[in-house]
């Protein structure tokens, strides 16, 4: 499910993710932009589709260290740069 990412909906995921879970959330306003939350860290990525038509998710950082605004600046640079 799409959600517009905030900073309180991710703290909220991270504390309710159960052992040996992993829940994603995605992003509304930039396509693709993803967190993958778990019971010890929140990563960030991306999915693109490459000119083949492949379909690759490329890693950006980690939550908190890449918050939400240079999650999706970082999105948009990567996508460019497989394009």
């Amino acid at each position: 499910m799409a959600v517009i990412l905030t900073k309180a909906g991710i703290e909220a995921a991270l504390a309710k993710v159960a052992k040996d879970q992993r829940i994603e959330l995605v992003d509304d306003r930039e396509p693709g932009l993803r967190i993958r939350i778990g019971e010890r860290a929140a990563k960030w990525s991306v999915l693109v589709r490459t000119p083949t038509g492949d379909r690759i998710r490329i890693p950006l950082g980690a939550w908190p260290g890449l918050g939400i605004a240079d999650a999706r600046k970082a999105a948009q640079n990567t996508k460019r740069e497989v394009e």
